[in-house]
């Protein structure tokens, strides 16, 4: 008989699904979502969408008549419409990391079940935007990527994706983020908002490099998924366990504390630094915190 694990621990594809809910009453409170852009450890990269023009296009049935293009339209003897930004299709892209750093947390959800659930959110306003959705499921032994389009079959395939690499702790992993990223940014296109939901615990110079070369053609929104205990550990000793190894950690000591929380500012410092681009973003998501109010409200302006 299969273990059943708590929904706390276990991303279950019903769960995911049920959010639709949550995600489509927000557009009652859309007005009155506030804009994190500069707004203390929150940077996001999106501006109100305006009408920016872009480029003209062959009159399709549905679009406003108010937007032809009467001078192109006589040359060539054909209604043609003005194409603007916000009209355009837009491909949404989610980088999920699902390793076992992320099969951990102290309070609340796993980090690996808040990433899911938070990809599913985007996945939602993406979708309730009719953008096309892309992702990429990165888990300790395979990076599986997809590109389908704007409907629920796409939607369905990554969440039993989900679920498949949702069990808890398995091994170390064997491939890094970078290379996930990597691998997606062949198939990322100009004008995408790309979304990096992960702990970051592999970052380094390369990972660097690479989300500023992205950010170059797309907006990038780095998620930062953490426990409390990451960011202080408790003054006492704690054992931590993978499920088969147990290990003590001492709070107590002073310099074991200055040590600890160094190694959490450093890496948040990395991402921060990243967010001097205005096109990268930052929100850090708390394993203990309600996030789907907090998730809308970076993407006013983009995905609402």
């Amino acid at each position: 008989m299969e273990k059943e694990w708590p929904s706390s621990v276990f991303a279950n594809k019903q769960e995911l699904i049920a959010l639709k809910k949550k995600v489509n009453a927000l557009k009652l409170k859309k007005s009155k979502l506030p804009t994190l852009t500069g707004s203390g450890e929150q940077q996001s990269p999106f501006k109100t969408k305006g009408l920016d023009f872009q480029e003209v296009r062959v009159y399709q049935p549905g679009d406003d008549i108010r937007l032809i293009d009467w001078r192109i339209t006589a040359k060539h003897n054909k209604p043609y419409t003005k194409l603007f930004t916000d009209e355009k299709e837009r491909q949404v892209f989610i980088l999920l990391d699902m390793r076992s750093s992320l099969k951990f947390a102290t309070q609340g959800e796993f980090k690996s079940v808040v990433g899911a659930k938070t990809a599913a959110i985007l996945s939602f306003l993406a979708l309730n935007n009719h953008d096309k959705l892309g992702y990429t499921l990165l888990s300790d032994d395979k990076i599986e990527c997809a590109y389908s389009g704007a409907n629920n079959e796409t939607l369905i395939s990554f969440f039993d994706k989900i679920e498949e690499n949702a069990a808890p702790f398995q091994k170390e992993s064997e491939i890094s983020l970078n290379q996930a990223l990597l691998k997606s940014e062949k198939m990322i296109k100009k004008g995408a908002l790309v979304f990096i939901l992960s702990d970051f615990f592999d970052y380094n110079d390369e990972l660097k490099k690479t989300i500023t070369r992205l950010s170059k053609k797309s907006l990038c929104s780095l998620f930062h998924i953490f426990d409390k205990v990451e960011k202080e550990f408790p003054h006492h000793i704690l054992p931590v366990t993978n499920g088969s190894t147990v290990l003590f950690f001492n709070g107590k000591l002073k310099s074991f504390q200055k040590k600890y929380q160094n190694i959490f500012q450093t890496k948040k410092n990395f991402l921060l630094d990243l967010t001097s681009n205005p096109n990268i973003g930052y929100l850090p998501l708390s394993t203990e915190e309600e996030y789907v109010f907090k998730i809308a409200s970076f993407c006013k302006g983009g995905l609402l």
